[in-house]
């Protein structure tokens, strides 16, 4: 079994507390708990801005080292089998 990496278990882990602050940060502006709508867009465009990116990037770096393992026809195979097998039923 392959070692785990930690730095990229709590770089996602930073990305999800985000995510989750995000989404309580837009509910509390559309709550009008936060009256400042200056702030809001402020803090909304620098978190918006770097998370999800965050996980196409932290993704994107297993991505190669996967696709080595096995045949990419294979490899696509299985992966579109997973993400459109649910989707089916």
């Amino acid at each position: 079994m392959p070692a785990r990496l930690y730095a990229m278990d709590t770089a996602k882990g930073i990305g999800i507390a985000f995510v989750v602050f995000g989404h309580a940060w837009r509910g509390a502006y559309d709550a009008g708990l936060l009256t400042d709508s200056d702030l809001f867009r402020w803090v909304d465009a620098v978190i918006y801005a770097w998370h999800m990116p965050l996980f196409f990037f932290l993704s994107g770096i297993f991505f190669l080292e996967l696709l080595k393992r096995r045949a990419p026809f294979a490899f696509f195979k299985d992966r579109g089998l997973r993400l459109l097998w649910p989707i089916s039923l």
